[in-house]
């Protein structure tokens, strides 16, 4: 007897692997392949490509992965649909570790500011809601650090943190961005 499977079957890890598919087309490709030709990513590279590396940095802040460890074995557990992404197979920890050593870091900065005007361009300019004043809204997140990495970042004994505080407005555009030393825990009402 055959039993059909879902397309959004759920992984061993417990996501699905839908949600990510349909953020990594949101990126263009013709786009990105020309970024990493202006900025010379691909130089010097054998066998792993850009487009290779953007996909677990992707998935990574999706599935909200701290190793590399969890991006390597967390893409391995959907290797059959990688190829809808564009992968032939997920990359091991250490090409991933070499890759974000040695790739040029100008090239996430450009993919952020094009993907926040596209962000922008697609947002509505109407909404249901009108303000007679601008609507902003403050956040405060930690950054787990590595101390060996960043040891002006200690935050506690054995620990390393950073805060970054973000005033967005109502179209979710970062208007002031922020980084200090995590010293002292958010205060709650």
């Amino acid at each position: 007897m055959q039993t059909k499977t879902s397309p959004n079957k759920e992984h061993t890890n417990g996501t699905s692997f839908q949600p990510f598919q349909s953020n990594s087309r949101f990126f263009d490709r013709n786009e990105f392949a020309r970024l990493v030709s202006v900025h010379g990513a691909e130089r010097n590279s054998k066998g792993f490509k850009c487009w290779d590396h953007f996909v677990p940095m992707l998935f990574c802040q999706i599935a909200q992965a701290k190793s590399l460890r969890e991006i390597s074995g967390g893409l391995a557990s959907a290797n059959g649909k990688l190829r809808y992404l564009g992968m032939k197979q997920s990359p091991s920890k250490s090409t991933l570790s070499y890759a974000n050593q040695k790739r040029p870091w100008e090239m996430c900065r450009s993919l952020f500011y094009q993907t926040l005007n596209k962000c922008q361009y697609l947002a509505p300019t109407r909404h249901k809601f009108r303000f007679k004043i601008k609507l902003l809204s403050l956040d405060s997140s930690t950054i787990s650090l590595c101390l060996g990495l960043f040891p002006w970042a200690k935050f506690r004994r054995a620990k390393g943190a950073v805060k970054l505080h973000l005033l967005l407005d109502m179209m979710v555009t970062p208007q002031i961005l922020y980084i200090s030393q995590q010293v002292a825990r958010r205060m709650s009402p």
